[in-house]
């Protein structure tokens, strides 16, 4: 997707993702996928069905699978956010 780079690699039944948000990032649909890591640098905003969540280097994130736990990544304006993320390799 346009302002998103990701680095991955697969270990075992898990996947080691090193994922850069830009800006340019601007998808609209919803994740349902599990999604277990660190923020290492930036910010960025998570939209959940109860409403957002901003995260920032050094906070970390756990968000379980599935339809109740869908999430949207938004991106403000001339923010960037890395992220280092482990997931189900099947996912």
């Amino acid at each position: 997707a346009p302002g998103l780079k990701v680095k991955e690699i697969a270990a075992g039944d898990r996947r080691l993702r090193l994922v850069v948000f830009d800006t340019a990032y601007d998808r609209t649909d919803w994740c349902h996928k599990g999604h277990h890591g660190q923020v290492l640098s930036g910010r960025l905003t998570l939209m959940f069905d109860d409403g957002p969540v901003t995260l920032s280097a050094g906070d970390s994130l756990h968000i379980e699978s599935g339809a109740a736990h869908r999430h949207q990544t938004h991106m403000a304006a001339g923010e960037e956010a890395i992220l280092f993320l482990v997931e189900d390799a099947a996912a």
